[in-house]
């Protein structure tokens, strides 16, 4: 049987030919393979014809109904930002802005295909903007003023991200070979570096604790102008 394109979906010529209107655009299809392939090969695995192989949607078809690569990059954001739950947040403001940022860490950790994406735009889909607005409402309590927040909250971004891309499970030693680690040794001993070399015996990562930890010594730091004496 002759195979047919419809609105981009392969089927058989003579369902079209039969008559009735087409079917409304899926997008489920190519959002789901484009999470396979940033899964398998990263950013640079999805173009839009390998998406298109792996979805069986027509090439036409994604640029008509989704756009370019960045187009798609968003309709998959967008999807998988409608799987993430909110939590409940405590009552101290700067508790609000470590629960808020730590639960994007903990979401985001299994979905490594996302960390990337993520690291090219805070704006991952249009749900997660709840992320910002009560980290700026937690602001607005501290008294924290609009152009303030807004770089506190670029830096709790930045923050996570970075935290996300070097991830460790634990604070375990970098294993180098003996040569090497002399030779990191006797360069710190020559310029009185003690403090240096014991920081690179261990891996640059953070764990999940040092990270809430940074989130906390960051959140102490603002509205400090609005504590008592």
């Amino acid at each position: 049987m002759m195979a047919r394109v419809h609105d981009g979906v392969a089927a058989t010529g003579a369902a079209r030919r039969a008559g009735g209107r087409p079917r409304e655009f899926d997008p489920a299809p190519v959002i789901r393979a484009g999470r396979e392939l940033l899964e398998a090969g990263g950013l640079e695995a999805l173009t839009i014809r390998a998406l298109s192989t792996a979805s069986g949607v027509t090439v036409t078809s994604i640029y008509r109904n989704l756009g370019d690569r960045e187009g798609v990059l968003s309709a998959i954001a967008d999807a998988y930002a409608e799987e993430i739950s909110l939590p409940e947040l405590p009552e101290d403001p700067r508790e609000q802005m470590v629960t808020i940022f730590a639960h994007a860490y903990d979401q985001l950790v299994p979905q490594t295909w996302a960390i990337p994406l993520l690291g090219q735009s805070r704006q991952f889909g249009s749900a997660t903007m709840w992320f910002s607005e009560y980290f700026f409402r937690a602001a607005d309590a501290l008294g924290v003023d609009e152009s303030a927040s807004v770089e506190a909250c670029q830096q709790f971004w930045a923050f996570t991200i970075g935290a996300l891309q070097t991830r460790t499970r634990d604070d375990s030693p970098v294993h180098r070979s003996p040569a090497a680690a002399e030779k990191i040794a006797a360069a710190a001993e020559e310029r009185g570096f003690p403090r240096t070399l014991r920081f690179l015996e261990h891996s640059n990562g953070l764990t999940r604790d040092a990270f809430i930890a940074g989130l906390r010594r960051m959140a102490s730091s603002l509205g400090d102008d609005q504590r008592p004496a």
